[in-house]
């Protein structure tokens, strides 16, 4: 993405870790299957139970992760994550084949441990991976993260990394550039899927006619990340947040936000998903099932406090 220097924190502008490619996990969405969230969600509390006040266990001496992650859902579903890596690297050091690394199975084969290193990654020893400083846990939650931004892009140390582009230009025009430090962009057309979906303005209620009910995806600004062509669903501004009041005119709905708002309020909803299930009133909460059908969020989420 930035050449030689994807991942290299030396003299990167305008932050050092600029260009360091998306991979971590960070406070924005979090979806998937009812069952899996309920079994997720019940090992954060544990956690955050567990945790309570005592002070920060992974904090180097320097108050900063203390101060800023302890206890939080970053802290708390970051701790999930790196339990579920270090169990998936457990099976695979376990049950390593000799095609993927003959010289560590040849080290394995005259007895080394492979577990047995002293490598030092940022300053920290790593830990045995086979034993591992923590009691046994149930540890895999088929967690992943959004490498590609496909659902959602964070801005923190991207700015520079996206922008608003019309598809009916030229794409690499628009492209803003800043110095020898950008990504190179990688756009292409927007995926067939959005091509064919419903336009931005379809069906908007009676008050047509204030809006561009012709418009097709192409002809209205879409946020992406130059990087890799991505329009993601979402955009998190979590670096400058001063974006959030600076760029919000430029959404593609913003001109007609009031006028969208009217048509949707006296307006039934009905069912997008599979099928024609009829006009119904929609409680807030609510969700559409894969059947096409209403669930309300009583029934969703059933069986848990939430007060």
């Amino acid at each position: 993405m930035f050449d030689g220097n994807t991942d290299n924190s030396v003299g990167s502008r305008p932050s050092p870790w600029s260009t360091t490619r998306q991979k971590y996990l960070n406070s924005v969405l979090i979806m998937g299957p009812v069952a899996d969230m309920r079994a997720l969600f019940a090992r954060a509390e544990a956690i955050a139970e567990e945790l309570g006040d005592a002070p920060e266990p992974d904090d180097n001496g320097s108050k900063w992760s203390e101060k800023v992650y302890h206890n939080s859902d970053q802290f708390v579903f970051n701790m999930i994550f790196g339990q579920q890596k270090y169990q998936r690297e457990v099976i695979r050091v376990r049950h390593l084949l000799w095609l993927q690394n003959p010289i560590l199975k040849l080290q394995q084969f005259f007895g080394k441990d492979p577990s047995d290193t002293d490598w030092v990654l940022e300053g920290n020893s790593k830990m045995n991976i086979l034993n591992p400083p923590w009691t046994h846990v149930e540890a895999e939650h088929l967690d992943g993260l959004d490498y590609w931004s496909d659902i959602t892009f964070q801005t923190a140390n991207s700015e520079r990394n996206g922008g608003w582009m019309n598809y009916n230009q030229s794409l690499e025009s628009q492209v803003q550039h800043f110095d020898r430090w950008d990504c190179k962009p990688h756009l292409h057309p927007l995926p067939a899927d959005v091509i064919s979906s419903q336009p931005p303005f379809f069906n908007q209620g009676n008050d047509n006619r204030a809006l561009p009910i012709n418009a097709s995806w192409d002809d209205v600004p879409l946020y992406t990340q130059y990087c890799n062509g991505v329009v993601p669903v979402m955009l998190h501004h979590n670096g400058d947040k001063a974006s959030r009041d600076s760029r919000w005119h430029q959404m593609w709905y913003y001109p007609y936000a009031k006028t969208l708002f009217r048509a949707q309020e006296p307006r039934q909803v009905e069912s997008l998903v599979t099928g024609k299930v009829g006009k119904e009133a929609l409680k807030p909460g609510s969700a559409f099932n894969d059947r096409g059908g209403i669930v309300e969020f009583e029934n969703a989420c059933q069986g848990w406090d939430f007060h």
